[in-house]
């Protein structure tokens, strides 16, 4: 799975990664890393929980929490309590 960050709430960790077709998936940083709005992420985790992304913009790899898929950029956006 591929997305790019869209939503940052750094306050609470919390990031939206758009993947496709209006959907988000909602996760939270485990591993101190900074992450910039427009970053390429990338996992092949199977579904949600604690997963290893890889930020393709910066080379980085970092643990996070899969939390939720979202449809919606108005329920990300909630969903990231932004």
């Amino acid at each position: 799975m591929e997305g790019t960050i869209y939503h940052i709430n750094t306050a609470g960790a919390l990031y939206s990664l758009y993947i496709t077709d209006g959907i988000f998936l909602i996760f939270e940083l485990i591993d101190s890393c900074n992450l910039s709005k427009g970053d390429i992420i990338k996992t092949s985790a199977p579904g949600l929980g604690d997963v290893l992304l890889y930020n393709e913009s910066t080379g980085v790899g970092f643990e996070a929490y899969l939390d939720n898929f979202v449809v919606g950029e108005s329920f990300a956006k909630k969903a990231c309590q932004l």
